[in-house]
């Protein structure tokens, strides 16, 4: 397993040693939490976290038909770990104090964890690359950069002063250096949503129509000059009229959940388990779905896709619904949309929402718990 050169998916694991010693040591450290706080772990009644629960068990039961099956049962127990570790934390939160500074308390552990993933990445790109210039290449921090400017954002929503938009200034510098255009236009579009759920019409129209022009010159200007050697971001022009491999990945994955049998149609081909059909299509083993939906309904089929569904659509259908019980509630529930907002779109073209367990998992449930205020247990 630890040694399967060729990288044969039937194998396992493939055969770089420090995605094992990171598995090891993600299940490890969850495992230490919860050893160390029993009492605190729990499941909330948070219909949010149920259907993560029920995704990820689906996901487990996966494993007796998944053709990866150390990966499939490896996924599965890390994200039931993650949604227990997180209801865990939504508990340590419930002493910091008000409402407020519980969400402060939130926006800084997730700051927390941006500047460590960004110290992480750089010694990474020096260790495997040995690059040093990261200030005129940058490294490439996945979701970083959606996180630290939603973050920055949502703080400057709630304080309003110069510091806050000096704070939002400074990420948006760093965030151009994660090299990361999915992170950059999820929060875009999400802000959109924000806007609207906050009632500003008029920045709305503003900050929508500089999207929209801002879209639109990027695209004739990418259609202008294809097949030059002008790179944008550290990637090449032409990987953005390919969505770097993605469009045709998403393709060959509608196609082959059109041919799937009747229990494939229903159960999927097991979780995360979707690299070895899509490698019968002439894609390499390590490709990535980026696409949290798709990677859902490859996997765990038509129940998968439902479950997405559910978890796409609940925050904005229960915040309807909803009666809070306080102004605050309700103001921090629009947070709640934004960040969800953020990581739905940022899933639309990568696996990291939902599908591959993420720390993601535990930022959404902690704040979900917060403005829902959920206080039983299952």
């Amino acid at each position: 397993m630890l040694f399967n050169s060729d990288g044969n998916p039937l194998g396992g694991f493939n055969a770089n040693i420090m995605l094992v010693l990171n598995a090891s040591a993600t299940i490890a450290i969850l495992l230490l939490i919860f050893t160390r706080k029993k009492d605190k772990f729990y499941l909330s009644n948070n219909p949010f976290v149920i259907i993560l629960i029920a995704y990820y068990t689906l996901g487990m039961i996966s494993t007796v038909y998944s053709p990866l099956v150390l990966i499939t049962a490896y996924n599965s127990v890390v994200g039931i770990l993650y949604v227990l570790a997180a209801c865990a934390i939504s508990e340590y939160v419930k002493g910091v104090g008000n409402q407020e500074q519980q969400y402060q308390w939130f926006l800084s552990f997730v700051l927390k964890f941006c500047i460590a993933s960004i110290f992480a990445h750089i010694v990474f790109y020096y260790l495997y690359f040995d690059q040093t210039d990261f200030l005129t290449k940058g490294i490439g921090a996945d979701f970083t950069a959606a996180l630290l400017l939603f973050v920055a954002i949502s703080n400057a929503t709630i304080k309003r002063n110069k510091i806050s938009i000096l704070y939002v200034m400074i990420a948006s510098i760093i965030a151009l250096r994660l090299n990361s255009f999915s992170s950059l236009l999820s929060v875009l579009v999400a802000y959109v949503i924000f806007l609207f759920y906050q009632r500003k019409y008029i920045q709305l129209l503003i900050v929508t129509s500089l999207f929209l022009v801002s879209l639109v010159g990027f695209l004739s200007f990418i259609e202008l000059n294809q097949g030059s050697e002008i790179l944008i971001n550290n990637k090449p022009i032409n990987a953005y009229l390919t969505g770097s491999g993605r469009f045709d990945y998403y393709r060959e994955a509608f196609d082959v959940i059109a041919n799937y049998d009747v229990f494939q149609w229903f159960f999927g081909n097991g979780f995360m388990a979707e690299r070895v059909i899509m490698e019968n299509r002439g894609l390499p083993w390590v490709t990535d779905p980026h696409n949290s939906f798709l990677m859902s309904t490859l996997g765990l089929g038509f129940l998968g896709a439902v479950l997405y569904v559910l978890f796409f659509s609940l925050p904005f259908l229960y915040s309807r619904v909803l009666f809070f019980k306080n102004e605050q509630s309700k103001e921090l529930n629009k947070h709640w949309i934004f960040f969800h907002s953020v990581f739905l779109v940022y899933g639309c073209t990568s696996s990291y929402y939902l599908g591959r367990p993420t720390v993601i998992i535990i930022f959404a449930i902690v704040l979900s718990n917060l403005v829902y205020g959920r206080k039983n247990r299952l």
